[in-house]
């Protein structure tokens, strides 16, 4: 069983404005596991949004949740091992890393503009990884990591791993 999620993360908007631009509510009901339709928390300068729906994070819907904000969006899909990271800001794309690997293990990555210079670091460590398992041949697909890993290097979130801070169930407005 795997994962069909996205998340977005904004940096330096509060918690009602990305709320209110996402046209969702706070039900104040702690999400432990974040198992609801939609999730919210964080910490810092960051707050994340995190949907069961793999669309909510796409490209062109984080493009348009950074209008006046830096938004990174993460889209997660473990049936056939895709991932994707991307970085907006006021409505312009910064960068995206995709990887797609329905077609069984592959290295390839699709870079969109110039990822942060973290990037080149999880690229080698994971390739790395995946050559030290049998490369193509092996039954674990480490370069799935590298967008989920960038967009964790940049706002320290990360959906499989447990958080310093409760989120809670958000719900849409009627």
């Amino acid at each position: 069983m795997g994962n069909a999620i996205s998340w977005a993360a904004f940096e330096d908007i509060d918690k009602n404005a990305a709320l209110e631009r996402t046209r969702l509510r706070d039900t104040r009901t702690e999400d432990e596991y974040r198992e609801s339709e939609f999730s919210g928390g964080g910490s810092g300068t960051w707050f994340v949004i995190q949907s069961n729906d793999y669309d909510f994070a796409a490209a062109d819907k984080v493009g348009l949740l950074s209008k006046d904000c830096r938004v990174i969006g993460c889209q997660v899909e473990e049936h056939v091992m895709a991932s994707t990271a991307c970085c907006f800001e006021r409505d312009k794309v910064l960068w995206a890393v995709t990887h797609l690997g329905v077609d069984g293990v592959t290295y390839d990555l699709a870079v969109v503009g110039t990822p942060p210079t973290i990037f080149e670091e999880i690229r080698s460590r994971l390739a790395a990884e995946q050559d030290a398992a049998g490369g193509k041949n092996a039954d674990v697909d480490f370069m799935f990591d590298v967008p989920i890993e960038l967009a964790k290097g940049i706002c320290g979130y990360r959906h499989d791993e447990d958080t310093a801070t409760p989120f809670t169930e958000l719900a849409t407005l009627r």
